[in-house]
């Protein structure tokens, strides 16, 4: 199997064997020149004995250290050669493990990128229409307003009808009995009320004088043209007898029925209020 391309630099351990090396040939010279120095002295020196001892001593001790040195030195090297080699056999595979995370990174870059696109897109359209709708709206504000008043009357009528099923109201209008415009006397215990609905009006007669006015009003009207038709409510009867005199009294054409209490009489146009 063909062995892998090492590319960039790996970990070298050679200049410090250079210095250990250095250091133990300078301990031995140093050894030489003190072992010669002492041989040359031996003879001259009475403690030439003791001096013997001392660096025979010392250089035990030396080569003891150089010895740890050198033990030392072989396994940083040993350990140095392991290091280079697990760096160079896993250099490639870290290398493409990296390019593979680096090209994961792209493409989620890529990924969000069109996303961020797409989401401008869908705002750019999103504020299109807005805008769309905003003009649409200001065109169709007369419409609103129309149809706002058209519910609104709406809603009143639906409450006048309401009250119409409720009320179960009495609705006159301008009706003619043989030729004649009838005129509705509703009669109270204490009021007289008379619609006239030639001109949709309603008259109110009340108080201590109230069959003297009614009488001078019916006096004023062209009573030819003219039929009374009285609607007598419970504790109204003396009123029916007073009334009914005043309209005898002035050839009216007149007649009269019973109305139940509560009942609500309307012309037309009150009906439509």
């Amino acid at each position: 199997m063909a062995r892998r391309r090492q590319h960039g630099p790996s970990v070298s351990f050679f200049a410090f064997q250079d210095i250990i090396t250095s250091v133990v040939g300078i301990f031995v010279l140093i050894t030489l020149i003190m072992m010669v120095d002492l041989v040359s002295r031996k003879g001259s020196s009475s403690t030439a004995g003791a001096a013997e001892d001392t660096l025979s001593s010392v250089i035990s001790d030396m080569q003891s250290e150089i010895q740890d040195l050198q033990a030392r030195s072989e396994y940083l090297f040993q350990r140095g050669k392991k290091v280079a080699g697990v760096q160079s056999l896993n250099k490639e595979e870290v290398k493409a493990d990296m390019e593979r995370r680096l090209q994961s990174l792209r493409e989620q870059l890529q990924r969000a990128e069109s996303k961020n696109r797409e989401i401008e897109k869908s705002i750019d359209a999103q504020l299109a229409e807005q805008k769309r709708l905003q003009i649409e709206s200001l065109k169709r504000a007369p419409e609103r307003e129309e149809l706002k008043k058209l519910l609104s009357k709406l809603e009143f009528l639906e409450t006048k009808i309401g009250e119409l099923s409720t009320e179960d109201p009495l609705v006159f209008k301008n009706v003619n009995l043989m030729g004649r415009t009838v005129v509705i006397v509703d009669l109270e215990p204490k009021k007289i009320f008379a619609l006239d609905l030639a001109s949709d009006q309603r008259i109110e007669f009340s108080g201590g004088a109230r069959f003297s006015q009614f009488e001078n009003w019916v006096k004023s009207r062209p009573l030819s043209k003219l039929h009374f038709f009285m609607l007598v409510r419970p504790g109204a009867a003396s009123s029916h007898s007073k009334v009914q005199e005043c309209l005898q009294d002035s050839n009216a054409s007149f007649g009269f029925d019973l109305l139940q209490d509560g009942k609500t009489i309307k012309l037309r146009s009150e009906a439509k209020q």
